[in-house]
């Protein structure tokens, strides 16, 4: 499902950053990463073709459960700090806060079935993942996605870099993204490194190795 692009930038003109963050975090769709044994690689559970994932303008945010983000951190002390969300009587933590022209690029193509190289995201969740285990494979990133889930609110325009730019930067710098490093107001230290210097840590080789 897309929102019409006219009508929001309109209410746009008309609300707080706060009132924005909350109208787009009210209007997403969620669907839970899964892997799919015919295609033998991670997709999106879909329920109806009205909210498929499409190639249009996207905002969107990944969770993931409390087990799942105290392997990357080490412990549940930094948790009480994000946002977080009931899915299934079971809560979810936010993680990451994105932006794409093509929607289904970014999240399937690069983030679910891409590579280290080829998604921001993928390379960080790495970085953290060869942090605690230097023995850590592409296959861990891969198995680390699968269980947690997207949630986009896409538009139905195709030109609206602008737009999507504008929200990214309002939700970013009122939320809580931990994995969020560009204009991330609140960035959070591993062991007493940034995430850019644990991603700056692990060199070319060593992503092509995996």
């Amino acid at each position: 499902m897309k929102i019409n692009s006219l009508c929001f930038n309109e209410m746009l003109k008309y609300c707080t950053p706060l009132q924005i963050k909350k109208q787009v975090e009210a209007n997403m769709h969620c669907s839970k990463v899964v892997f799919a044994p015919d295609k033998q690689k991670l997709t999106l559970e879909l329920k109806d073709e009205e909210h498929k994932l499409l190639s249009y303008p996207c905002v969107y945010r990944w969770l993931v459960p409390k087990d799942k983000a105290v392997s990357i951190f080490g412990d549940d002390s930094l948790l009480n700090k994000l946002e977080k969300k009931e899915i299934n009587e079971t809560p979810y933590y936010v993680l990451y806060f994105g932006k794409s022209v093509s929607g289904k690029t970014r999240i399937l193509s690069q983030h679910l079935r891409g590579t280290i190289e080829t998604s921001t995201l993928r390379r960080t969740l790495y970085s953290l993942l060869y942090n605690t285990d230097p023995n850590a494979t592409e296959k861990e990133v891969e198995q680390y996605f699968e269980g947690t889930y997207f949630e986009w609110l896409q538009f139905d325009k195709e030109d609206e870099k602008e737009l999507i730019a504008f929200i990214e930067a309002i939700c970013v710098a009122l939320g809580t993204y931990p994995l969020n490093i560009e204009g991330n107001p609140r960035p959070i230290l591993i062991k007493g490194k940034s995430l850019k210097e644990l991603r700056g840590s692990i060199n070319k080789q060593q992503f092509k190795n995996k």
